[in-house]
């Protein structure tokens, strides 16, 4: 598909009008995805050319050989041809005429040398435009629509831009985000974390020198493998992390025998002592959404049980101030 790269829909749109507008062969369609409010069917009356209008129902006794361009609005990319539309192929190729019909069942011969906009809504109306494509036939559609299509996905960033030149604002679309400790990204369609280091902060861990009890240090261990199995998706990523942390902890002091100990105990404690031994992938992936599940079950449980341990001081209160009141 087309790549915005950090380009606003103003210059999205004049490179279509100067690169395809005028094209009579095989010009690119200029597809915006977009919110209601966004200003797409606006853009699509204002160019000063006649023009094919279609919202949502076809009507072949409504298209205009003679137009400029043709804008398709409120219509699923993946419902055209349910709803009567002719082929979205036949009219990009722009290469030869061809019948068409609606339900009222008129036949007409349509000579499309034009090049089309159409309107999407984010979500299911994108259809396959917003989904990875998966079957053989999946990436063959989508390959003809990167050759075709330039497509651009807007966005409430565009209309703030347009309010005031000074505060210009970019985005980007990349295959990888850091996002607090975590590093997600987009592989061959797969989505990967993993425990995510700025380069420029240095960790730290509590030496092992330190006063602190023996315990303490154990709890570090503990908590670096419990973080490295909930951030990392896969038990290769993870075996890296556990390198890592391994790495770390030895840097620090940490006897190698203190280390393995305590290793095999956190995974013997799991169940999963396979993951440690072999890389286990299946038990890994069993362990992963164990462990995060179980951190979204704690914040879960969290506010319950503040407001139980408030209602059981209230009860309190008024059992002490009880006596009280009878002896008055």
């Amino acid at each position: 598909m087309y790549s915005n790269n950090g380009a606003t829909s103003r210059e999205v749109v004049n490179h279509w009008i100067n690169k395809e507008f005028n094209c009579t062969l095989q010009a690119k369609h200029l597809i915006l995805i977009g919110s209601p409010g966004t200003g797409k069917t606006s853009f699509a009356k204002s160019l000063p050319s006649h023009y094919n209008y279609f919202n949502g129902k076809w009507r072949l006794n409504l298209w205009k050989n003679f137009a400029r361009y043709s804008a398709f609005d409120n219509i699923g990319w993946d419902q055209f041809e349910e709803k009567g539309y002719p082929k979205k192929k036949d009219i990009s190729t722009q290469d030869e005429p061809f019948n068409a019909t609606d339900d009222i069942e008129i036949v007409l011969g349509i000579d499309c040398t034009q090049p089309a906009i159409i309107f999407s809504k984010p979500g299911p109306p994108e259809g396959t435009l917003g989904r990875q494509p998966i079957t053989y036939e999946d990436r063959c559609e989508a390959a003809l629509w990167r050759q075709r299509a330039i497509i651009y996905r807007m966005a409430l960033i565009d209309q703030e831009n347009e309010k005031d030149s000074n505060n210009h604002i970019n985005y980007t679309i990349h295959e990888s985000i850091e996002f607090l400790d975590v590093l997600i990204e987009n592989v061959e369609g797969k989505l990967n974390t993993t425990v995510f280091r700025k380069p420029a902060a240095e960790p730290y861990i509590l030496p092992y020198t330190s006063n602190h009890p023996r315990l303490t240090h154990s709890n570090t261990i503990y908590t670096a493998l419990l973080r490295g199995i909930r951030l990392c998706s896969d038990v290769h990523t993870f075996d890296q992390e556990r390198l890592n942390i391994e790495i770390a902890l030895f840097f620090n002091g940490y006897p190698r025998n203190f280390i393995r100990r305590h290793f095999k105990e956190f995974f013997k404690n799991h169940n999963s002592s396979p993951i440690y031994q072999n890389l286990d992938e299946q038990r890994y992936k069993e362990l992963h959404l164990q462990l995060v599940n179980e951190s979204l079950t704690d914040d879960q449980r969290q506010l319950p049980s503040n407001q139980q341990s408030v209602t059981e001081q209230h009860k309190n209160s008024h059992t002490k101030e009880k006596p009280k009141n009878e002896k008055k």
